[in-house]
């Protein structure tokens, strides 16, 4: 999924507030939270 695509299953209509929440409460992107999941799976 996009990350506009989770933003808005998630209730955001604005994906760019979405990006800077996710930054914001994780410490990391979306990208790199994405890329970081991934290794581990």
């Amino acid at each position: 999924m996009s990350v506009a695509d989770i933003a808005r299953t998630v209730g955001y209509e604005d994906s760019q507030y979405f990006f800077r929440v996710f930054k914001k409460a994780t410490g990391q992107t979306p990208l790199q939270y994405r890329q970081q999941h991934r290794k581990q799976e």
